[in-house]
């Protein structure tokens, strides 16, 4: 099936090589020689009849776009990595031949572009929402009683106002237990890379004015230091000011650490290290020292399938010792939805975090007081159903029915180019004829390689020979095309989708395909079948058949 797709996209975005038909690490002599061979079959001065001319253009045109491509180092290693859309894309690449005031137009237009597309992304609002929920008594007694013990909510947008200028501003509020309030942050970041600065403004209760400042010390080491003024209604200033600074080391490329130090007095001191220990596990540890005591901190994750990650953290601490674990699902390229589990000594919690691009939101339900087993079964087991239920009765139909539309686009849009093929592959079987008519002749006195029935798309077929043909067949007649092909008693065909060759198209769309080939060669008849994408190499002895073949 992904090989019928592939061999789809191809006949819909065309395939350079198979175009000349040339092997993928064809050398720049066979690219030229494959050119000089098909120019000189379909070169439009070749023909006077008006309405061949006119085919012959086309096809000239297609090869000749093919050659471009792929004689030029630079446009062909941007088609190998990227196809025909990588070439013809404006932005991917500037014509070596463009005088400098051309580089200079196409940089400012690519330039202005690429401000529009960051204003638009960075404009978008980061978003943060939590909220704390008591679920004990519904646990405990089975009494429909849900307390919202603390909400959190947060909102920032980032503006650019220059090249190197970014202005964010932002705001936040919480109510509930803890302590509520609210608070209008203004930051303006100055600079980039290597360095930046960046200086802020934050209006709440306790009010406060702040600078950071960041530098890339070395390819491997960053440096950033911050410092707070902050005020309050019973002082002016509040003194000493809130400082910080923290140094971040990639020891490799698996392994970064970071240091941290808060206060003039050393409050607090944090030291950690993450290390990815390959694509499926990753561990991060963490050492802190501060006003509250001394903080141990380690987090183990597993990437148990490309979309699903297992993380498990342990927490010992002067207050207590912790334990987490969960699951996070990536829901596409853009969403994450988180379940986790907390155990300490403060009870159980079930946390539900949903991630989209920047925007956050997060629940945590406080179940028990007490580390109960079945609460915890219970909460570890009811995300997770939860989940796959929806995801069997809701999320795979709507998959399954995008994926469902965009196959039947795809095939719809196939059988419209193989229209199109269509005619322009019978308007070049015209122009080989006479080509194919001459080989023939030529191959005939030698008794070397004729053509003598070949047919391609769907068919049925056993070992070397195609079965008598059926009402299912859907297969065309391309002894013209292979016979114009052949060179010296020699036919090669290199690895791609046949539809694509000069004269082919596709007559099964979304079906497999297959190459039959009778000819004759030395007096002796022969026979192959080849797949759609399977390279051809004829004559050989293996195709050969017992009877012989008279004049």
């Amino acid at each position: 099936g992904k090989r019928l797709i592939v061999e789809a996209m191809s006949t819909v975005d065309g395939d350079y090589y198979a175009k000349l038909n040339l092997p993928r690490a064809a050398s720049d002599d066979q690219i030229h020689d494959a050119f000089r061979r098909l120019r000189l079959l379909y070169h439009p001065s070749k023909f006077v009849d008006p309405s061949k001319e006119k085919a012959a253009t086309s096809i000239y045109r297609q090869v000749r776009e093919a050659y471009e491509v792929l004689s030029s180092p630079v446009t062909r290693h941007i088609y190998d990595k990227r196809g025909i859309s990588g070439v013809t894309r404006e932005m991917d690449i500037i014509k070596r031949t463009a005088l400098p005031l051309e580089l200079v137009d196409k940089y400012e237009e690519v330039y202005k572009l690429w401000e529009e597309r960051t204003y638009i992304q960075e404009a978008n609002p980061s978003s943060r929402l939590h909220v704390d929920i008591d679920v004990r008594t519904l646990i405990s007694q089975g009494h429909l009683v849900c307390l919202v013990t603390n909400i959190y909510g947060s909102q920032s947008v980032d503006a650019l106002i220059g090249h190197s200028l970014k202005t964010t501003i932002g705001g936040s509020i919480s109510a509930g237990r803890n302590s509520p309030g609210g608070s209008l942050t203004i930051s303006l970041l100055q600079g980039g890379e290597p360095q930046s600065w960046t200086g802020r403004l934050k209006i709440s209760r306790d009010p406060s004015v702040g600078i950071q400042y960041s530098k890339k010390l070395s390819a491997r080491t960053r440096l950033t230091a911050s410092s707070d003024i902050l005020f309050s209604s019973s002082s002016l200033v509040r003194l000493p000011p809130k400082c910080s600074v923290s140094l971040e080391h990639a020891f490799s490329k698996n392994i970064i650490g970071t240091f941290i130090a808060e206060g003039l007095d050393l409050s607090r001191i944090e030291s950690s290290i993450t290390y990815n220990i390959n694509k499926t596990f990753f561990t991060i540890g963490s050492i802190e020292a501060g006003e509250d005591g001394l903080t141990a901190r380690s987090q183990f994750g597993a990437n148990l399938t490309e979309d699903c990650v297992f993380k498990a953290g342990f927490k010992v601490a002067t207050s207590g010792v912790s334990f987490s674990y969960g699951l996070q699902q990536s829901l596409g390229k853009l969403t994450k939805l988180g379940s986790y589990i907390g155990l300490s000594g403060y009870g159980v919690h079930l946390k539900l975090v949903l991630h989209r691009t920047n925007q956050s939101y997060s629940a945590r339900f406080h179940l028990s007081d007490e580390l109960h087993i079945p609460v915890i079964v219970a909460a570890s087991l009811f995300p997770v159903l939860t989940y796959m239920g929806i995801r069997l009765m809701s999320i795979l139909p709507i998959i399954r029915q995008q994926k469902e539309w965009e196959k039947a686009k795809r095939l719809k849009d196939l059988k419209a180019a193989a229209k199109e093929k269509k005619r322009e592959a019978m308007s070049a079987v015209d122009l080989m004829q006479e080509s194919a008519d001459r080989i023939v002749r030529l191959e005939q006195v030698k008794l070397g390689l004729v053509i003598t029935e070949a047919w391609y798309g769907k068919m049925s077929v056993s070992g070397n020979k195609r079965i008598n043909a059926s009402p299912n067949d859907e297969a065309i007649d391309v002894s013209v095309p292979l016979q114009s092909m052949v060179d010296d008693s020699k036919l090669i065909i290199h690895e791609s989708d046949k539809s694509e060759l000069v004269g082919f198209y596709d007559p099964a769309v979304g079906h497999s395909k297959w190459l039959y080939i009778k000819y004759d060669f030395r007096g002796f008849q022969h026979e192959v079948v080849v797949e759609n994408s399977q390279k051809v190499a004829i004559p050989r002895e293996s195709h050969r058949c017992e009877t012989p073949t008279f004049d």
